[in-house]
Order: C-alpha cells, then structure tokens, then sequence
C-alpha cells in the first residue's frame, strides 16, 4: 500500500516537472523568435534606409492588392548610381533587388509602402502630403508586421513597423 501512494506521488512529482520542462523550453523558443523577428526588422529597416536616403529618385511603383494595407506593394528607385532598386513585398516577403541581385530581408511579413512629397510651409514642421506624381516624392514610407510560427501555430507577432524615410537627393 505504501509502495502505491509512493509511487503516485512520484508520478505526480514526475508530471509536474515533466509540465514545468516543456513550458520552459516553450518559452525560450518563443523568446528566440521575437530576437529574430527584431534582429532581422532591424536589418531590413537599416538597409532600406540607407538605400532610400542615398536614391536620386522614384522610377515606378506597384498598387497593393488589398488589406491589411492598402497602399503599394513595391517602389523602384534610382541609386545615386542611376542603377535600379526594387523593394517589393511579395508572397509573405520583403524583396530587395539592386543591380540584377534579388535578396531576401523579411520572411512570413504583410507590408506596404506610402509616397509622399515633402512641403516646407511657414510655420509648420514635419508636413508631408500623400503624392501619386513620383517626380515630386521625397518621403517613402514603410509598414510591416512578421509572424513566426512555433509547433505549427502562429506564436510570435512583431509590432506593425512603420517608418518615413526621406530621400536626401
């Protein structure tokens, strides 16, 4: 008799352990999604700014075709080496293709981006108006939000990441 309830309290020890376990090992890969999800926002963000900063200008762009956002789905620009730039968010992922070069930044994200021309009025700061006429656009911005999956489930959502880059040429 005693060997029973021994042995239920050491399978009920064992159980919760064995719980304990899997919630942290389910924790800590939720924990090293949300590092890649930001390491690699991070990434794309800073390359965009860079290349976008340094264009001449927008060349052509393509609508998006539908929600979340309602914008456009790619921007092409001219470098200040007048060689092609392409950002496009296609199929779950965020494209950069530069000189005939297609590079992968963002896997299993929804995005879009905005043009705007910039307008320096008297006594305002920051205005900005939403622009269709590429020749006079000097503001891109950029939206996305990544998922990952963990066990086969959606566990992980960046914040919507938003940012205006203004073309400095």
């Amino acid at each position: 008799m005693e060997m029973m309830i021994a042995m239920a309290i050491g399978g009920l020890v064992g159980t919760a352990l064995g719980a304990t376990l899997l919630y942290g090992v389910r924790s800590m890969a939720a924990l090293n999604n949300y590092i890649a999800l930001d390491r690699s926002g991070r990434r794309a963000l800073d390359m965009m700014m860079a290349d976008i900063r340094g264009s001449s200008r927008v060349t052509s762009t393509i609508p998006s075709s539908g929600p979340p956002f309602t914008s456009l789905s790619a921007v092409s620009f001219l470098d200040q080496d007048n060689i092609p730039l392409t950002y496009a968010f296609t199929s779950g992922t965020l494209t950069r293709t530069h000189n005939g070069l297609t590079q992968t930044l963002l896997t299993s994200c929804v995005g879009s981006f905005d043009l705007f021309s910039h307008s320096l009025q008297a006594n305002s700061w920051n205005q900005y108006n939403n622009s269709a006429n590429l020749g006079v656009c000097k503001v891109v911005q950029v939206r996305w939000t990544c998922t990952r999956t963990l066990l086969g489930t959606i566990a992980n959502t960046e914040d919507i990441v938003t940012a205006k880059i203004l073309m400095r040429n």
